[in-house]
């Protein structure tokens, strides 16, 4: 399987203050690299300039990238990304189109992405499984901790559900420990 071209495509949906940072950081990942291969990336992620060359050496046998994100650090409250962190340190599979790539032949085997609202990167990814194309666990980038995205229950939704379960363990352990004058 040789690889001739990589198509980075960056679907922008009200994301106007990161998609510059988004866009220059993979000018930066195209320049690193010669040889390109299809993948899907949104605009309010931020990749290293070894992104696309990383991609090109996993996607090397295999028909699916499936490679991991979590969230921006300086956007969320502390606990909430120890969370994150806790909830994907497992090892199982986590799909986000934030960070994944394939080859446009497995994409076309599978009739692309599924005409749905929400949740079609996660629908592709098990279509191709389910075709038996070859895939992996690629590398990580971090993307946007926003609370408000393009579908109502994609990866900002997770991330808003996450900070209000953290928000509601953090009244519960502050009034047991009497500090009930927080909340009035």
């Amino acid at each position: 399987m040789n690889l001739r071209s990589v198509h980075v495509v960056v679907p922008a949906h009200d994301e106007e203050q990161r998609i510059g940072d988004a866009l220059a950081s993979i000018r930066s990942a195209v320049d690193a690299v010669r040889r390109i291969h299809p993948g899907l990336l949104v605009s309010t992620t931020v990749v290293p300039e070894s992104w696309l060359l990383d991609h090109v050496r996993l996607a090397v046998g295999h028909d699916l990238v499936v490679r991991r994100v979590s969230p921006e650090a300086s956007e969320i409250a502390v606990e909430t990304h120890a969370e994150w962190g806790r909830r994907h340190s497992t090892g199982a599979l986590h799909v986000h189109g934030a960070n994944l790539g394939f080859r446009l032949s497995g994409y076309d085997t599978v009739g692309g992405f599924a005409p749905v609202r929400e949740h079609e990167d996660v629908l592709l990814v098990e279509a191709m499984q389910r075709h038996g194309l070859p895939w992996r666990v690629g590398t990580h980038v971090v993307t946007s901790a926003r609370r408000v995205g393009r579908t109502p229950g994609g990866f900002a939704r997770y991330l808003a559900v996450l900070a209000s379960e953290m928000d509601g363990q953090a009244r519960i352990r502050a009034r047991s420990a009497g500090a009930t004058h927080l909340w009035r």
